[in-house]
């Protein structure tokens, strides 16, 4: 499933390293149809990652290659989101880490994801229908 992702991959780069390796496994990169890079905060899907009104991309993790699998926004209440669909397929379908971006505004939040979404856009037609995210499918 990975390779079809080979050409938005290159647009997302690990934060800097530090001695401990800690900020290189913490925090990530994704950049936007636009160029502009948006930093997020890497969690588990175990680890409670809800914040309100942020930009959220699921990812699959493959050994250091990371693959987004969905991109959505936790709006005013996480928690709906966080028991989406979307959520849940792209969890089935090897997301294995939360990348959340906290913006200043929701309208900000709005603009990351879908600044993200659109870069995504042309190698997400290359994706097998089965591993699509889920709100592409249902649209």
């Amino acid at each position: 499933m990975f390779m079809f992702w080979a050409e938005y991959v290159a647009m997302n780069r690990p934060a800097a390293p530090t001695v401990d390796g800690l900020t290189r496994r913490r925090f990530h990169y994704w950049t936007g149809r636009s160029g502009r890079s948006y930093i997020h905060s890497v969690y588990s899907p175990g680890e409670r990652a809800h914040f309100t009104n942020a930009a959220v991309v699921l990812v699959a993790d493959d050994g250091g290659r990371r693959v987004i699998l969905g991109v959505g926004l936790t709006g005013a209440l996480p928690e709906l989101y966080f028991n989406s669909r979307s959520y849940t397929h792209a969890l089935a379908c090897g997301a294995n880490q939360i990348h959340v971006h906290l913006a200043s505004t929701s309208a900000d939040a709005r603009t990351a994801a879908a600044d993200i979404s659109a870069a995504l856009a042309d190698a997400q037609a290359a994706v097998p229908p089965k591993c699509r995210a889920a709100d592409e499918l249902a649209g």
